[in-house]
C-alpha cells in the first residue's frame, strides 16, 4: 500500500529520528528505507586502499556485491572509480601484495561484477574513472567494467575520464552518446610511447566530444606534467562547434612555440568566442626556462594570443606562458573590459611587478576577484592593489613568504587580504 504522506514529510520525520530508532524504522517503513538508501549510497567511492584503516579485500568485494542489488544501485547519483579499484598484479611486488591481501587482485570476475553494478545505476548523474599511471594492466579490465555504463545514458550529467589512450581504444566506443551530458573532463596520457595518440585523439576522443556537441557546457582537456610531450593539435583541430559551451579548460605542455604555433587553439577559441564565459589556459613548459624560448617578436606572433573573446568573464591563466609580468599585463588588457575574475598562477611573481598586472584593469572598475601567486606578501602590495583596483571584492594572494607586519599595519593587511578564502592563502607554502 503506497504511503499517503508526501516524501518531504517523511524526510522531516527521518531527520528528527534518533540514530537508535532509524535502524528499526527502516525495517518497517518503505519510505524511510528509501531515504536511508539515498543518504548512504548517493555518493559512492569504489576503492581499495590498504593504507586506510578498515580497508580489506572482503569489505571491498562486499561493497561491490551490494551495489549489484537493484534496490541499492538505483540510489547511486555520484560514482567514483579510483585507481586502486583497478589494481592488477603487474609485477612480483604486486603479486606478493595480492597474496597477502594488501591489494585487490582485479580479476575478470571482479570486472564483470563492477560492470553489473554500473548497469543498474540508472539514476547516476556523475561518473569519475581515474586510473593509476603506474599500473599497466588496468586498461584491459575497463571493457568489462564499462559494459554497463550505457544504462546511465538518460541520467549522466558529468563525466570525468583520467584513463590512458590505450583504454580509450579498448573500452570506449566513439558512437556512445549521453544526451544530457553537460560536463566532460578528460586527462590525456598514454602508457606506451609507441601508441598512436594522434589517431586515437582524432578518431575516438574528438568523435566522442562532437557527439555531445548539443549538450556540453563545460569541457576540460588536461594532461599530466611528465617528460613525454603530447601534441594536442590533432584533437583541437577535430573538435566541431559546441554551441552551448560556457567553460573551457586546456592544460597542455609545449616544448617550444616553434613546435606548435597554437593556430588550432586560436581556431577553437574563435569558434566559441560568442559563448565562452570562463577560460582556463595552462600552456605549460615542463623542462625549459623562457630563455630557451624564441624571441618576444616570435612569441607574440602566436595565433592564440590574438583571440578575441568579448563575453569572457572568468580567466584562469598560467604565468608560465609569458616572459615577464609587463607582457602579461599587455595581454590581459585586451580582455579588461569584460573580465570580472582573474587567476594568475603557475609561477610566483615579484610583488613589485603586480603593479603591471593591476594597471591592465585600472580605471575600468569592473574586476571583482583577483588571485595571483606572489613571492612575498606585505602591506605595500595590499595598499597598491587597493588603490589601483578600488572596486575589487576579493584579493587572494598565494605567497611564498610573509613579511613581518608591524602592529600599526595589521588593520591594513588583514581585512583586505581575502574574504572567504583565508585557508587557501595561509596554508600555502
Amino acid at each position: 500500500m503506497p504511503s499517503i504522506l508526501p516524501f518531504e514529510l517523511w524526510l522531516k520525520i527521518y531527520e528528527h529520528l534518533p540514530v537508535s530508532l532509524r535502524c528499526k524504522a527502516i525495517r518497517i517503513n518503505r519510505a524511510l528505507l528509501h531515504i536511508y538508501l539515498e543518504e548512504k549510497y548517493q555518493n559512492v567511492d569504489i576503492i581499495f586502499n590498504p593504507g586506510m584503516p578498515g580497508h580489506t579485500l572482503s569489505k571491498y568485494d562486499e561493497k561491490v556485491s551490494n551495489l549489484q542489488k537493484p534496490f541499492i544501485n538505483r540510489h547511486v547519483h555520484h560514482l567514483r572509480l579510483w585507481p586502486q579499484a583497478f589494481i592488477g598484479p603487474t609485477s612480483s611486488h604486486y603479486g606478493r601484495a595480492v597474496r597477502k591481501g594488501r591489494l585487490a587482485h582485479f580479476t575478470p570476475e571482479r570486472g564483470q561484477r563492477l560492470g553489473k553494478a554500473l548497469k543498474g545505476m540508472t539514476n547516476a548523474k556523475t561518473l569519475e574513472i581515474k586510473l593509476d599511471h603506474s599500473h599497466l594492466s588496468a586498461p584491459q579490465f575497463l571493457p568489462s567494467v564499462l559494459a554497463g555504463w550505457t544504462s546511465m545514458r538518460k541520467s549522466l550529467v558529468k563525466l570525468v575520464l583520467d584513463i590512458p589512450a590505450e583504454a580509450w581504444r579498448l573500452a570506449i566506443h566513439p558512437a556512445t552518446v549521453f544526451p544530457g551530458l553537460e560536463v566532460l573532463q578528460l586527462t590525456l596520457w598514454c602508457i606506451y610511447h609507441t601508441t598512436d595518440m594522434d589517431s586515437i585523439m582524432q578518431k575516438i576522443i574528438a568523435t566522442f566530444i562532437n557527439n555531445h556537441s548539443k549538450s556540453l557546457t563545460d569541457l576540460s582537456i588536461d594532461e599530466p606534467r611528465s617528460s613525454f610531450f603530447h601534441n594536442v593539435d590533432p584533437l583541437l583541430s577535430t573538435i566541431l562547434l559546441l554551441p552551448n559551451l560556457f567553460s573551457l579548460k586546456l592544460a597542455c605542455s609545449y616544448l617550444s612555440v616553434r613546435q606548435c604555433n597554437t593556430k588550432h587553439l586560436r581556431d577553437l577559441l574563435d569558434l566559441h568566442a560568442e559563448s565562452l564565459n570562463q577560460l582556463t589556459l595552462y600552456i605549460r613548459n615542463p623542462h625549459f626556462p623562457f630563455a630557451a624560448q624564441p624571441s618576444l617578436d616570435v612569441w607574440y606572433a602566436q595565433y592564440a594570443l590574438h583571440a578575441r573573446l568579448p563575453k569572457l568573464r572568468t580567466f584562469d591563466l598560467s604565468l608560465e606562458m609569458f616572459p615577464s609580468a609587463p607582457h602579461t599585463g599587455v595581454y590581459l588588457k585586451t580582455y579588461a573590459r569584460s573580465l570580472r575574475e582573474v587567476t594568475l598562477l603557475g609561477k610566483f611573481v615579484a610583488w613589485q611587478d603586480v603593479a603591471y598586472l593591476a594597471d591592465a584593469f585600472a580605471g575600468l572598475y569592473l574586476l571583482e576577484s583577483f588571485t595571483i601567486a606572489v613571492d612575498r606578501l606585505n602591506p605595500p602590495l595590499v595598499v597598491m592593489v587597493k588603490e589601483r583596483l578600488p572596486r575589487l571584492k576579493t584579493f587572494a594572494p598565494i605567497f611564498k613568504y610573509l613579511t613581518p607586519v608591524p602592529a600599526s599595519s595589521v588593520s591594513i593587511l588583514v581585512p583586505f587580504i581575502i574574504r572567504g578564502r583565508i585557508d587557501r592563502v595561509f596554508n600555502t607554502v
